[in-house]
């Protein structure tokens, strides 16, 4: 599995659950168990995988801007009331079978921090297993608690994880003429604002 180290089992059989959900669904490939943060509020997980559009419009000023003045769209996250299959899970407390483990270059480590649930789900799925979240097993997830310690150094890195998720797993020629440079020129517009805001 995958654990961040800012993890708390709140059930001391969380491990034996998760292997009997694995025998139980032969189908499934990996696991994410409900993830709670200190305030009670539950973890984000993404039903889909990052799109180019997605990337663009959350790492450049030009596409935050047409985020703000476009419509909402459907909501792209799990119910997280519910067990159920997704493309994505959440990379925080992740649940892997060995068969997909022994796969040569399964983790590309070239990700610093971020974008590793995208990828690692897309492997999974090229493997033809399922992902699978449920709620019956729970974690404390003490939410950006490294991160927190290093917010600019954090968005950094978040930015260039989403410039090569995008150039691996999108169109390369796009990443490189748009999202590369848009993404650089927006980054230190972002942190002059976050600095006379006092983000940071």
């Amino acid at each position: 599995g995958i654990i961040s180290n800012d993890i708390v089992f709140k059930d001391e059989d969380s491990i034996q659950k998760i292997i009997n959900l694995f025998n139980e669904k032969k189908s499934v490939g990996m696991i994410a168990p409900k993830s709670i943060r200190p305030d009670g509020v539950l973890d984000n997980i993404k039903k889909n995988e990052y799109s180019f559009w997605e990337i663009f419009k959350s790492f450049t000023l030009v596409g935050n801007l047409l985020k703000i003045v476009g419509k909402k769209k459907h909501n792209s996250f799990l119910n997280q009331n519910i067990s159920s299959t997704s493309e994505v899970l959440q990379d925080s407390s992740l649940f892997i079978k060995k068969e997909i483990l022994n796969e040569k270059f399964f983790f590309d480590e070239s990700f610093k921090f971020y974008f590793t649930e995208d990828q690692i789900s897309i492997d999974c799925r090229r493997k033809n297993f399922e992902l699978f979240y449920t709620t019956k097993i729970k974690v404390n997830h003490l939410h950006q608690h490294t991160m927190n310690k290093m917010k600019v150094r954090s968005n950094w890195y978040m930015l260039k994880d989403a410039m090569r998720y995008s150039y691996i797993y999108h169109n390369k020629f796009l990443t490189i003429l748009v999202l590369y440079p848009l993404g650089l020129i927006s980054f230190p517009i972002k942190l002059l604002y976050w600095f006379l805001t006092k983000k940071i």
